[in-house]
């Protein structure tokens, strides 16, 4: 049996599959930038469209995305701003 921490049982976890879609990295769309998977949607006019647009991070401008692909976008923007603003200077 596995133990956490403190020596208790370590509850199981099982993986659920994600109804969001993926960040990728694909050569065939937008130059290879990092993209929604099967999007030509790049990751950092996402945000772009939300801080200098003024849209409300709820409301989808992009037909292709449901809600939760914008906030994977979003969190995946956020978890590698510096890199990504590099790229796009």
């Amino acid at each position: 049996m596995l133990t956490n921490e403190r020596g208790g049982p370590k509850p199981r976890v099982r993986a659920l599959p994600s109804p969001f879609i993926r960040v990728v990295n694909d050569d065939e769309h937008s130059d290879g930038a990092p993209t929604p998977e099967g999007t030509g949607v790049r990751v950092v006019d996402i945000p772009k469209a939300h801080e200098h647009s003024g849209y409300d991070p709820d409301v989808t401008v992009y037909p292709d995305l449901s809600l939760g692909d914008v906030h994977t976008a979003l969190a995946y923007y956020y978890e590698n701003v510096d890199e990504l603003r590099k790229q796009t200077v």
